[in-house]
């Protein structure tokens, strides 16, 4: 089964265009899953990045007429994440539009980036930053735990909690660029992909779980009754 895999990812990456982009992201993520493999161990065998197969992972969740709409050109890795990440419509319709419109020279991610954080949901990023240090603390422990993100992802975590006792301490908003935001709403979101933060924890931590679907919007405020 293993061999199977393994000669199974040596021949998958990168996309070589002979089938539609998006019946590849399905073929690379079945693979994967089947494996049992860790994201780092199929990332080396295949070759690409281990940010480039998450990102991979993360598009094969798109509802399957998104994803087909990928098929007429397919996509940078460095914009998989955020196109995955797009909540509406308009979103995802301007995320393919700034890829149409790319000048030369532009990243594609930045571009990608643009585009979402103009015709985002309101205040997605404003809900994400304001979730409290003790969130981010729980949450980078609990990944470790249960040995899901990579270390830097955790780390990540960790120096987020870091920055935003700081900002509490002296009053002020937390405040992060660009990439780390897009950087934090991605890992948060691969939490819940994970099963870490979810509706129904069995860990003790429904609060701190209720609290970061709703700063994504994946729950109401009103239905979790806790505060972010």
């Amino acid at each position: 089964m293993l061999g199977e895999s393994l000669l199974e990812f040596s021949t998958l990456w990168p996309y070589n265009g002979c089938a539609q982009f998006s019946k590849w992201v399905g073929l690379v993520a079945e693979v994967y899953y089947r494996s049992g493999l860790s994201i780092e161990a199929a990332a080396h065998i295949m070759g690409c990045t281990v940010a480039e197969l998450q990102g991979l992972v993360r598009l094969s969740y798109l509802e399957p007429e998104r994803l087909q709409r990928l098929d007429r050109s397919p996509p940078p890795p460095t914009t998989w994440f955020l196109l995955a990440e797009a909540a509406t419509e308009e979103e995802f319709e301007a995320a393919l539009q700034a890829l149409d419109n790319l000048k030369p020279g532009q990243s594609s991610f930045q571009a990608v980036w643009t585009a979402l954080k103009e015709n985002a949901a309101p205040d997605i990023q404003e809900r994400v930053a304001s979730l409290s240090s003790a969130c981010f603390w729980h949450l980078a422990h609990k990944a470790k735990v249960y040995n899901v993100l990579t270390p830097k992802a955790r780390r990540f975590l960790a120096d987020i909690a870091k920055k935003k006792q700081k900002a509490d301490r002296e009053s002020q908003p937390l405040t992060l660029s660009r990439k780390q935001l897009a950087w934090l709403i991605n890992v948060l979101y691969e939490l819940v992909v994970e099963g870490i933060v979810s509706e129904n924890s069995p860990d003790g931590d429904q609060e701190q779980c209720d609290a970061v679907l709703v700063a994504l919007g994946k729950k109401r405020g009103d239905e979790s009754g806790q505060k972010l």
